[in-house]
């Protein structure tokens, strides 16, 4: 976005430059407002930001507030780059914070790190205003969470004296925010190792383990400790024997089987098993969206080939070369010598019956063709692959992991602990919160919690860490508003929060899938590929490529679903392409051109396909609606007339009479012939809730407005409407006058469905 506005940096104590100098933020609803609109980046409704700062009053009180305080931003002299306009608000300027997002979205995690220069506005409280300090404090906590993120990933693939020189110190401002960082620390004493300075790592664990027992009472994890082992170990160990890793700097990347509990994949096993012993499968792909499970079944399918299999971790690799290195150091195979890797390790397996687990090979498929080479050196080798991406070779076969069975509805407290994202949520609750029991009470808020997160593994366990200090209710709550609230601290840098999964996955896309799927967020409830052609120019390629990649599910029916969490995450993306506004517009009108052509079938016949159709799009209807009635009140009245027919004959009367009560109380400017067809629906819609005077107010409007449109159709059809009422009130005159010849036309007329003569 090209603006002419001051520059301001958010991160850290938070200063404006505007001219000469610069101006610090200040504990002052002004500023708090400049805060959230620099941090916004786009246009925010006028709604949002009086719920922001006066939830608590009333919408007309609060609005006439948000004036007040607008008045009082422009009278700072400096100010420049504010929009405002009758429903929305804008502060165009350049911030340091855009520039941090702009680097994530290109993949440049380096230039993201030198962006971020500390938490978000550091210092400001904002005590007087608790809505907006309590979205200041979970928005610090997000954005301290992605920069974590960012560092562990450059420790990761700091490998040269340059970066590790820069890895060393941002490792240890993490540290020093977070002393109690496991993750953190691993990472701070193997960059410190791959530098020659082993001893200050060895130390480093030794302030940690210490100060975890003197806080919590606990000793490192296992991890953490084979860490320190093994570099001791090597200082020990003979120079001759070190091979390329001297100071055991890459020890963590170990694979270690889950210490948790295994629950439930009865059928998902039993199907995987079935696949891997089928004659043309040896190599299979479990593929999903991240945090699904697909690394806990390979381990179980690891551990029924009893000592025949091995488990390679490919998460730490930086480049697709260094898949041999990582396979050979599981296998045990001798890397030294002249030998090209991938022969040496064909020929340590020969004609073994082994099975060769490839976990997380999503980020290293440009190197997929390295399993095809082992499968026509090795005849009796079996793989096992997790990624998020299928790798496309022509051995591969495709299994989909799903989420964790979860109850269709409102099940009885006997029957849900029969579905397995229930059974995973309890199991893990009992970790925080012993001799828990699932109660009357909570099974409707668990029961929610695994529907919200449609028994996505990591999701499950992210909630259920909360109930040692939340309700269920409260989680579920928070689940449905809140994507970062599923998070934790300590866990591996790709888990550690439902952001943080899916943030590994966006990255992984070209920018033109990266678009395509932010312009895919204004649908709910799925699409079709027609409606994501028309809405966000999403070509048949590029919807295969995020199907691929388990962003996309294609259904039996043809159309395409994605897991709900993903919705307010991809729409805060869209917001970013600064095309919201048009990707929203755009979806409005299609569904409106959807709604009136079905609506014009069903004028004349009950369709069942047609129908069926709406009903399949009802929640993009809903969505349409909601922004037509905010945004374009006409273009909503237009689509709530047309789903008149609709609402009646599938029985959504108050829905309907809702809306089109709000698309009539908005829409002043609206054609004719567009408010007397939702006049109309109206009128048919009250008729059948048996609001018999409110019907027939809706439909003499009606009329009214087919007489200015001058359409015969529509004159004729509201006539034919209030003579119905008439005669079963029995103003058998009245229907007379209404109705010519009105006996003999509409006898014992009534407005009840597509058969009736009146209708």
């Amino acid at each position: 976005m090209s603006t002419q506005g001051p520059y301001v940096e958010l991160f850290g104590r938070g200063t404006v430059h505007a001219g000469e100098g610069g101006l610090a933020f200040a504990s002052d609803k002004r500023w708090y407002l400049l805060a959230f609109l620099a941090h916004a980046g786009a246009w925010v409704s006028r709604e949002r930001l009086a719920a922001l700062f006066w939830p608590d009053v009333p919408t007309t009180a609060s609005r006439d507030r948000l004036r007040q305080l607008l008045r009082r931003v422009r009278g700072f002299t400096w100010l420049s780059g504010l929009q405002v306009e009758r429903a929305r608000v804008r502060w165009a300027v350049d911030t340091d914070l855009g520039a941090f997002r702009a680097a994530l979205d290109e993949g440049d995690g380096a230039q993201a790190l030198e962006a971020y220069q500390g938490p978000l506005l550091e210092g400001m409280t904002a005590d007087d205003a608790p809505e907006f300090a309590a979205w200041l404090e979970l928005e610090r906590a997000t954005l301290h969470n992605r920069w974590r993120a960012l560092l562990l990933e450059e420790a990761g693939q700091a490998t040269t004296d340059t970066s590790r020189a820069k890895a060393i110190p941002r490792l240890a401002t993490l540290l020093r925010a977070d002393p109690l960082d496991e993750e953190a620390l691993r990472a701070y004493m193997t960059v410190l190792a791959g530098a020659g300075q082993r001893p200050r790592a060895l130390d480093a664990y030794q302030g940690f383990a210490q100060h975890l027992g003197e806080e919590l009472g606990l000793e490192p994890a296992l991890a953490t400790q084979r860490l320190s082992a093994s570099m001791r170990e090597a200082a020990s160990a003979p120079a001759s024997s070190r091979r390329d890793d001297p100071e055991g700097a890459h020890a963590v990347a170990a694979a270690v089987a889950p210490t948790n509990a295994f629950v439930g994949r009865d059928v998902e096993l039993l199907e995987v098993m079935a696949m891997l012993s089928s004659p043309g499968c040896r190599m299979l792909s479990l593929v999903g969206l991240g945090g699904v499970g697909k690394s806990r079944i390979a381990w179980q399918v690891h551990d029924a080939w009893e000592g025949r299999a091995h488990f390679v971790r490919l998460d730490g690799l930086a480049d697709s070369s260094d898949i041999p290195a990582a396979i050979a150091d599981t296998l045990g195979c001798a890397t030294g010598g002249t030998e090209d890797l991938l022969e040496r390790i064909a020929g340590h397996i020969g004609d073994t019956g082994m099975l060769l687990v490839l976990d997380d090979y999503e980020h290293l498929t440009e190197g997929a063709g390295l399993t095809s080479e082992l499968l026509g050196h090795c005849p009796a080798l079996s793989i096992l692959v997790t990624s998020r991406e299928r790798l496309g070779v022509p051995e591969e076969w495709i299994y989909d992991v799903p989420g964790l069975s979860v109850p269709p509805g409102d099940v009885p407290l006997s029957r849900a602990q029969g579905y397995d994202a229930v059974r995973l949520f309890l199991t893990r609750v009992e970790q925080v919160r012993d001799g828990y029991a699932l109660t009357e009470a909570d099974r409707p808020h668990v029961l929610r919690i695994c529907q919200l997160v449609q028994g996505l593994p990591l999701g499950l366990e992210l909630a259920a860490a909360w109930m040692r200090s939340a309700t269920a209710e409260a989680i579920a709550d928070e689940v449905a508003a809140n994507l970062d609230f599923l998070q934790r601290r300590h866990a591996s840098d790709r888990h550690h929060s439902i952001r943080a999964v899916f943030e590994s996955s966006w990255r992984m896309l070209t920018h033109e899938e990266q678009r395509a799927y932010a312009a895919l967020s204004v649908f709910r409830g799925g699409f079709t590929r027609d409606a994501a052609s028309a809405v966000a120019q999403a070509s048949t390629p590029i919807l295969a490529a995020l199907v691929d990649k388990s962003l996309l599910q294609l259904q039996d029916d043809g159309r395409y679903q994605r897991h709900p969490l993903l919705y307010q995450y991809v729409r805060e993306k869209l917001a970013q392409y600064e095309e919201e506004y048009t990707a929203c517009r755009r979806h409005a009108r299609y569904f409106v051109a959807v709604a009136e052509e079905a609506g014009s079938k069903l004028r004349t016949t009950r369709g069942v396909a047609d129908l069926d159709a709406l009903e399949a799009d009802h929640e993009n209807l809903r969505e349409a609606l909601r922004w037509g009635v905010a945004h374009d009140p006409a273009l909503a009245l237009r689509l709530a007339g047309a789903l008149g027919r609709f609402w009646e004959i599938r029985g959504h009367l108050i829905e309907g009479c809702e809306w089109l009560e709000a698309s009539l109380g908005r829409a002043h400017d609206a054609p004719s012939e567009v408010e007397g067809r939702a006049l109309d629906a109206y009128g048919r819609l009250l008729y059948l809730r048996g609001d018999r005077e409110g019907a027939a107010s809706r439909i003499q409007a009606a009329l009214e407005r087919w007489r200015e449109a001058d359409d015969e159709d529509g004159v004729s059809s509201a006539l034919n409407h209030l003579g119905a009422l008439a005669m079963e009130a029995g103003d058998l005159a009245r229907a007379e006058a209404l109705v010519p010849g009105g006996a003999g036309v509409v006898p014992r007329a009534r407005m009840t469905g597509p058969a009736s003569p009146t209708c």
